[in-house]
């Protein structure tokens, strides 16, 4: 190998192994969102009580007991109360 060429493949692997010894800048972390969920604030509002469910296939949901003991679905009581 000539003297040029031994120095060029030198550079070139010199650089390959500082690259990879740099670290990328840390990315912000994403804070959390926090948005609430409009019927359970609802219920709450109404002075309801949340009461978590679950149905046959695990999905999350909940209910809202008012005050006067009527029990209802969170959105259903939501839709209702939005639409009168």
């Amino acid at each position: 190998m000539t003297q040029r060429t031994t120095t060029l493949l030198f550079a070139l692997s010199l650089a390959a192994v500082l690259s990879a010894c740099t670290t990328a800048p840390a990315s912000p972390a994403m804070p959390a969102v926090g948005l609430a969920n409009p019927a359970s604030l609802h219920c709450l509002q109404r002075g309801g009580q949340l009461l978590p469910r679950q149905d046959q296939t695990g999905n999350e949901y909940a209910m809202c007991r008012l005050p006067d003991g009527q029990l209802l679905e969170e959105w259903a009581l939501f839709r209702q109360d939005k639409n009168h």
